[in-house]
């Protein structure tokens, strides 16, 4: 690795690899060296589905290293930059406690646009990101002391992402929309429609070339 072509070469490989777990009856998410699939199958089951991983990536001359978790645990499984709690069914940005946070100062020669959206887009993403506001608030807080280091003054915002429960495994998006007074703007409010407490077990697994 360390080629120009490396990251098409992991995509390549995940692709191919998850044609060839698709028959174990999870979902499963890939990028590049990290991986999670969500069964809701029994603990004992997931056991038996994590031996037949481990057989699948052997047989392609991989090693693998897979965590079973379950709902009956308290650990939660972080997946890239966020924590995933099946227990209380909830989600928030994860970040190493040795990350240290840091923006461009305000008063930089950046283009006004970026300096001005900074504090919003930042919100945005870690509203997105989190599950409800008290996540939000747990996640937020470094960021706002980095972003107040750097001269920004204005506060984190939480905006929450309205969501539905469905059955296990469905997943789609709604619009609704509120009446409106005569002249204003028709606003669009996106449903997002998942359970992710419906899912027993976790597969938290690191592929090793």
């Amino acid at each position: 690795m360390g080629s120009f072509d490396d990251a098409e070469t992991c995509k390549l490989v995940g692709l191919y690899l998850l044609s060839q777990l698709q028959n174990l009856d999870i979902n499963v998410s890939l990028y590049r060296d990290d991986g999670l699939a969500v069964t809701t199958k029994s603990a004992r089951e997931a056991e038996s589905i994590k031996k037949k991983i481990f057989k699948i990536f052997k047989g392609n001359g991989l090693n693998i290293t897979i965590e079973v978790n379950n709902k009956t645990k308290k650990k939660p499984a972080d997946f890239l930059d966020i924590l995933l709690d099946l227990r209380m069914g909830t989600y928030k940005l994860y970040k190493n406690l040795n990350t240290n946070i840091n923006y461009i100062n305000k008063e930089s020669n950046h283009p006004p646009s970026v300096t001005r959206n900074l504090t919003k887009s930042r919100a945005i993403r870690l509203s997105n990101n989190s599950s409800n506001a008290e996540s939000f608030q747990q996640a937020a807080e470094k960021y706002q002391e980095a972003l107040a280091c750097s001269g920004y003054k204005q506060q984190l915002v939480y905006t929450p992402t309205y969501k539905t429960l469905t059955r296990a495994g469905a997943s789609r998006a709604n619009t609704t929309s509120r009446p409106t007074a005569k002249g204003e703007k028709r606003p669009t409010q996106l449903i997002t429609k998942k359970n992710p407490a419906a899912a027993k077990c976790i597969c938290e697994g690191t592929a090793l070339g």
